[in-house]
């Protein structure tokens, strides 16, 4: 699957679980695009919008952990879909963000979307069509990108593509720190052994039948099974790792006191989301 805008249609559901949190512009972004219908569509009757909220606060806190750990001032994130980080990141003139998708109207409603929320456009926020798997559009990052390193994120994405599609990706992040310097964090690394209690507790099984349906892939197969491939599939490609966990990164979750959402699950919820990984991976 190199046509990665059959993705899109799983990229709202994300974007509403956000909403229950206090990640800024969450419930904004949330509204302005309509995500909880996506929610109806894709989650519901499948797994509680607790599992979801948990999971979706988490991953995007903890890259937001290790961006700032980074002190890199320049991100390019790839398939960013409707996170709201981009908006917020911008908020400090001296960052410089690159948000990448592949679907052109999203990426004009987005744009749209952030002028009316923030009251203005920012010049150093560039939202850019590039296909993250094929590098189409990949020169339009690069005249976004000013010299000094970068810092290259996604969440999401790995989960929609096979091992050969995620190394023509890796390849592209790869030679880009290499021209820049710099650094990839990712928490897409979703491994069979570590992830089973996890797929018991949420139903994630279901979740990812449906979504494979949705996206033409098979999203099982798409897992290494175990963290130590994983590795070694990042090393083989020019990238040594360090692997952190979201509870060790973000102690608390704000979702977790939000009176909408029933606290049994979320805790339940969060006790498997802590131990999903993040890495940190630079050049061998």
């Amino acid at each position: 699957m190199t046509d990665t805008s059959k993705i899109k249609a799983t990229n709202l559901g994300p974007c509403y679980a956000r909403s229950f949190s206090d990640i800024p512009l969450s419930r904004e972004l949330s509204k302005a695009v309509g995500a909880d219908r996506a929610y109806q569509l894709f989650w519901k009757g499948v797994s509680p919008v607790e599992i979801v909220a948990t999971m979706m606060e988490a991953r995007h806190k903890a890259i937001d952990v290790l961006v700032k750990r980074s002190d890199i001032k320049q991100i390019v994130e790839l398939a960013a879909g409707w996170t709201p980080r981009g908006m917020t990141m911008t908020e400090d003139p001296d960052v410089n963000y690159v948000e990448t998708d592949q679907d052109l109207a999203e990426i004009e409603q987005k744009k749209a979307i952030a002028r009316k929320l923030l009251g203005k456009e920012r010049p150093n926020l560039h939202t850019v069509r590039f296909n993250a798997v094929t590098g189409e559009g990949l020169e339009e990052v690069k005249k976004c990108l000013k010299p000094g390193p970068v810092c290259v994120i996604h969440e999401g994405l790995f989960r929609y593509l096979s091992h050969d599609l995620k190394a023509k990706t890796v390849r592209i992040i790869h030679d880009l720190i290499e021209e820049h310097g710099g650094v990839y964090i990712t928490p897409d690394v979703h491994v069979q052994v570590e992830n089973a209690d996890y797929n018991q507790l949420t139903n994630m099984k279901k979740v990812n039948e449906v979504h494979s349906r949705m996206t033409g892939t098979d999203i099982e197969k798409n897992h290494f099974k175990s963290n130590a491939e994983a590795k070694r599939f990042f090393e083989k490609l020019g990238f040594k790792a360090e692997i952190y966990t979201w509870g060790e990164l973000v102690p608390e979750l704000s979702c977790m006191k939000n009176p909408a959402l029933n606290p049994k699950i979320l805790s339940s919820a969060w006790e498997s989301n802590k131990r999903r990984t993040i890495w940190e991976l630079t050049l061998k």
